[in-house]
């Protein structure tokens, strides 16, 4: 084959090779920016959930300070 042959020919493919390679980098931007999507919004609704609990949390805790206290002056009252 000619010299000019030969450079179209790899000039072709160096050309399809790149074409192939931003098409597959292209598709897994977009395959990452999909999963990051789904990961930001289930991070999203775990916040949601736990600030919706904090404050159950909070006055649970409360009670549960108070059963505390009043059941450690039963016990002095009781055991003296």
């Amino acid at each position: 084959m000619k010299r000019p042959t030969i450079a179209i020919v790899l000039l072709g493919l160096a050309f399809v090779a790149s074409n192939l390679w931003w098409c597959f980098a292209v598709i897994d931007s977009g395959i990452t920016a999909s999963y990051r999507q789904e990961d930001l919004d289930r991070h999203h609704k775990a916040l949601r959930q736990a600030l919706a609990v904090a404050p159950l949390q909070l006055a649970a805790r409360r009670r549960l300070n108070r059963f505390s206290g009043l059941h450690a002056r039963l016990q002095v009252a009781i055991l003296g």
